[in-house]
């Protein structure tokens, strides 16, 4: 599993040395496929070593994302595809922000 994670990561560094903006898709074990948002600003004074992530992004708080509309031409006809899109920070790529985009097309609405 451990093997899978570097595999990932070491793919995803020389992609986006290569490509510089990618889109890079990975078949993943659950707890590598950690979302979350940006962690807070620390506050003067504040004592302890500062937060890494943020809050973990849920199925329920995806739920909550506004979602958009967009007629496409997909699979050689239009199609009605439904996403929602925000920038997250991704634990198997060592917290770097990525756009992760949540989409669904008009037969499994």
């Amino acid at each position: 599993m451990f093997s899978l994670w570097r595999k990932a990561r070491r793919e995803n560094s020389a992609a986006s040395r290569l490509l510089g903006s990618t889109s890079l898709r990975f078949a993943l074990h659950a707890w590598q496929r950690r979302l979350y948002d940006e962690p807070p600003k620390r506050k003067k004074g504040q004592r302890g070593r500062p937060r890494k992530y943020g809050r973990k992004y849920t199925p329920k708080r995806i739920a909550h994302l506004k979602h958009s509309m967009v007629t496409l031409p997909l699979y050689g006809k239009e199609q009605e595809v439904r996403y929602r899109s925000k920038v997250l920070m991704a634990h198997f790529l060592g917290g770097r922000l990525v756009r992760v985009v949540w989409c669904e097309l008009s037969g499994t609405m």
